[in-house]
């Protein structure tokens, strides 16, 4: 979009000669009470009287110039002046209208994280105290703020909430995850003014709206949902296969004074096999329905809340450390899972980008091979969910155990790969792109 300009440009003119000093005008005002007066002798003679006999003597005069014009054309003539009609975006416009909406007090406080208030050049030292007046303009904001939440008018304060969602949900998309936290947190302040998220109906676009932007933009950058989940009505009521009952009962027979990760594995579990069952029905018989959308985010909203383990605080005895190593892996593989799903329907690689930074590797270091025995099937499911969110040369590494692991436990072909894969939970049709390359990796190794 391109905003034309053109200047305007004014002639060069030259100073008049001092003209001599005139009286003062001797002008009134003729009251006219009734409009039959308008028409009367002695009332148009006090109109040419005291009216047109100083309105002829100014047209007889000499012009007087105004100082401004004596002034070089680079001081007055270099103006911008808008020209003609411009094409704006219709989408433009429609930001521009929703903004115009907000006012700047509550723009400001919505975008403007706290934490890097102090940073921001409101005084000249960073030192010094804000002056009084910076004080009464802030008052007078956070006064022009809540004003503006607490309007009478519903519709104003529904407004001012989808402006700053969808000012959250583009910096999400664009990648300004900064921003999109500072939209958060200042629609966090709003909600805390209007009643909380209780308040909005649960089946309203705008709190289906906030539960999206929260969970997308959480599901990013792997952290805890910020806004309370959305209860839905949705059939996904799946089980546990009998490897993933076998395999939680295995690790319960440790007995292990903390039973977080093994709570944290059957949960993962749990919203995987429910995602499976939703969306292996949806793509069957329909897979250009939306309806899955936001039952797939409720369960992904759960999987961001589960228990996260803590790289350097929990490393203890051995076999402690491994389980909880293990269920890390599983909750990984599990986020991981659905960022392929929403990157693979929305066609957004955002969303698998930053699942390449993970620890994957590092945590399977800290797993024996003797803590494996039995749990084949869940290794290669980790390794084949990290490579489809892999890229370029880390690949290379994945292949390379998905093959070893495939020779140990006398798997030789692609088909008793996806049995192991299917026993664990599977999405049939998830990243077919990923997997065709596997295949033929496996394929030729393997014949």
């Amino acid at each position: 979009m391109e905003f034309k300009f053109k200047l305007q440009k004014t002639p060069h003119s030259h100073p008049a000669r001092a003209q001599k000093a005139q009286k003062p005008s001797s002008l009134v005002f003729v009251n006219v009470s009734n409009p039959k007066e308008a028409k009367d002798r002695a009332t148009l003679q006090k109109v040419r009287r005291h009216v047109m006999k100083d309105i002829g003597r100014s047209r007889k005069s000499p012009l007087s110039y105004d100082s401004t014009a004596t002034k070089s054309l680079y001081q007055v003539g270099q103006m911008p002046t808008y020209w003609g009609d411009v094409q704006v975006c219709v989408n433009v416009k429609r930001v521009f209208w929703a903004m115009e909406m907000v006012s700047g007090a509550l723009l400001s406080i919505t975008i403007v994280d706290p934490a890097i208030r102090d940073q921001q050049k409101i005084t000249r030292r960073q030192d010094q105290p804000p002056s009084l007046k910076d004080i009464e303009q802030y008052t007078q904001s956070l006064g022009t703020v809540r004003k503006s939440i607490l309007a009478e008018s519903f519709v104003r304060q529904r407004a001012i909430m989808g402006t700053v969602i969808c000012l959250a949900v583009f910096d999400m998309r664009v990648g300004n995850l900064g921003s999109w936290t500072m939209h958060m947190a200042g629609l966090q302040m709003i909600l805390d003014l209007t009643g909380g998220v209780e308040a909005l109906d649960p089946n309203s676009p705008l709190r289906q709206a906030l539960f999206l932007a929260d969970l997308f933009g959480s599901l990013k950058q792997d952290i805890s949902p910020k806004f309370p989940l959305l209860h839905l009505q949705f059939e996904s009521q799946a089980t546990l296969s009998p490897y993933n009952q076998g395999l939680v009962e295995s690790m319960e027979e440790l007995q292990l004074p903390d039973q977080t990760p093994i709570v944290t594995i059957l949960n993962s579990f749990a919203y995987a096999s429910r995602v499976a069952a939703l969306l292996n029905k949806q793509w069957a018989e329909n897979p250009t329905d939306s309806s899955f959308v936001l039952p797939t985010c409720s369960l992904a909203h759960q999987t961001l809340s589960l228990q996260r383990w803590d790289l350097v605080t929990e490393e203890g005895m051995a076999t402690t450390s491994q389980v909880s190593a293990l269920a890390e892996l599983v909750r990984i593989a599990t986020v991981s899972l659905f960022c392929i799903i929403v990157s693979q329907t929305s066609g957004d690689l955002g969303y698998i980008i930053p699942r390449r930074d993970v620890p994957f590797q590092y945590l399977m270091s800290l797993i024996d091979d003797k803590f494996w025995d039995g749990k084949r099937e869940l290794k290669l499911w980790l390794l084949v969910n990290q490579f489809c969110v892999e890229a370029a040369f880390p690949r290379i590494w994945y292949l390379e155990k998905i093959v070893d692991t495939m020779s140990q436990g006398d798997l030789c072909s692609w088909k008793d790969l996806m049995s192991c894969l299917r026993e664990v939970v599977w999405i049939e049709g998830l990243a077919p792109l990923d997997m065709t390359q596997l295949r033929l990796y496996i394929d030729k190794r393997l014949s």
